[in-house]
């Protein structure tokens, strides 16, 4: 390079920089390495499964389902009796005759109690299990997302890349017109200006990238990394369909059949519908308290008393059953402030309970908006402007290419190309968004 040409592109460099908007520099490598295709590529089917089977989170909950269980026949266990031994000796035996006593007792629950807390046990019982089917479709959606940002990304840095070919196409032409005398050399340093800017913006796609196979690999538990997303054309313009979500053309069904669906599917709902349940059993066992227990008693009784009419200290041999029975007095309480705490906590989650409806009804109804929205966005870009802005792209090279346009023209038209095709991934991916939030609010799978 003369020293002519490094001042001229220095000159330029400096021009660049004062004219762009403000710009994250970085320390470019000698060469930006892609990352490594593997040949353990994932659908979307297998990284919800790995999750399902893998996520830490849901492995420590599944734990509590077998717990909750053994807490219905724990609820379920009649009260062990008690056996005991009394004796006496010494001069109190002597004198008064005072008895041995063995004997059992028994405490009897009454008003079923014992069957009511083993249906409040039922009833936490299938909460928890609720509680974790609710986990479970959040895991769900949250790799749902993932496997969405990682095809995201990649579809990002493949419309880097592209910009990049075109750019290299350019400098091509650049060179050709500038070694036959039709263009000055400036427009070969500013072609290769522009299309070493790519550099930046691909190590920062490359970021973005490991960052969402990281989290996708953290969500179905293999933190290690070496899982990657198969469906890498999924944003490519004839490859909208996938896994992830039907194909934009396919129509959209009713809002109503969604609202009856999350109704019936909704696991957080689920749950909160049986805290309600043990909310009224807790308030049944309370009420059941107000009658006490009674612990019955079974003895028998057995002495040597002296005889005071005998001659001789000659003692004489008694025994004989007892029974008794004991219970506590509702003198100073009566389980009232019990029983007010348990109402109040049925109405607190029967309000969560009418609130989370009012939440899924107002889910539905603005992922449905976004979805339409999203659709039609989807439409624009494909059938009008990304096309109309390749032709204009080719129609300014080719103008360049002929000597009667600038360089500029193609540069600004190449970068708007860019800008469209960014936005059109962030329409896939809002579309994909929509989807999600839509499947998130009805509670079950839509495809």
């Amino acid at each position: 390079m003369t020293i002519r040409r490094y001042l001229v592109k220095l000159f330029l460099c400096g021009m660049v920089v004062l004219t762009m908007p403000t710009v994250t520099f970085a320390q470019q490598p000698s060469e930006v390495q892609a990352p490594q295709q593997t040949s353990q590529l994932l659908t979307l089917s297998q990284a919800l499964k790995l999750a399902d089977e893998n996520n830490p989170k849901l492995l420590a909950a599944r734990k509590t389902i077998p717990l909750s269980q053994q807490d219905i026949k724990i609820a379920n266990e009649i009260p062990n009796p008690q056996a005991f031994y009394q004796w006496t000796w010494g001069t109190q035996y002597r004198l008064d005759g005072q008895p041995d006593i063995a004997g059992i007792n028994q405490t009897v629950e009454t008003n079923g109690k014992r069957k009511k807390r083993t249906q409040t046990a039922i009833a936490q019982s299938r909460l928890t299990i609720q509680q974790y089917m609710a986990l479970r479709w959040d895991i769900r959606n949250q790799t749902r997302q993932a496997y969405s940002d990682y095809a995201s990304a990649e579809a990002n840095l493949k419309a880097i890349d592209a910009q990049a070919a075109l750019l290299q196409t350019l400098v091509d032409i650049a060179n050709k017109r500038f070694q036959a005398g039709s263009s000055p050399e400036g427009d070969v340093i500013q072609a290769e200006l522009a299309l070493e800017q790519t550099d930046t913006q691909r190590e920062q796609a490359l970021g973005q990238l490991n960052q969402a196979k990281t989290h996708l690999n953290a969500l179905i538990g293999n933190p290690q990394g070496q899982k990657e997303i198969l469906d890498l054309g999924v944003f490519d313009l004839g490859n909208v369909g996938t896994e992830l979500a039907p194909l934009p053309e396919e129509g959209l069904p009713s809002i109503e059949n969604m609202v009856s669906k999350a109704l019936e599917s909704r696991p957080d709902l689920k749950a909160a519908i049986e805290q309600v349940k043990v909310n009224e059993g807790q308030l049944s066992q309370e009420k059941a308290k107000q009658i006490p227990d009674v612990q019955f008693a079974l003895m028998y009784l057995y002495s040597y008393t002296p005889n005071p009419y005998s001659p001789v200290n000659i003692k004489k041999y008694f025994d004989g059953p007892s029974a008794g029975a004991t219970f506590d007095l509702p003198v100073f309480h009566h389980q009232q402030a019990e029983i007010r705490k348990a109402r109040t906590a049925i109405y607190q989650s029967q309000l969560s309970s009418q609130a989370l409806i009012k939440q899924i009804l107002n889910d539905i109804s603005m992922a449905y908006s976004e979805l339409k929205v999203a659709k039609q966005n989807i439409d624009i870009y494909k059938s009008k402007l990304l096309p109309e802005s390749s032709d204009v792209v080719h129609l300014t090279q080719e103008s360049y290419q002929y000597g009667r346009s600038p360089l500029s023209n193609v540069i600004l038209a190449q970068q708007a190309d860019q800008q469209l095709r960014q936005s059109y991934v962030q329409a896939i991916t809002d579309y994909h968004n929509a989807w999600k939030d839509l499947e998130t609010a009805v509670g079950t799978p839509l495809m």
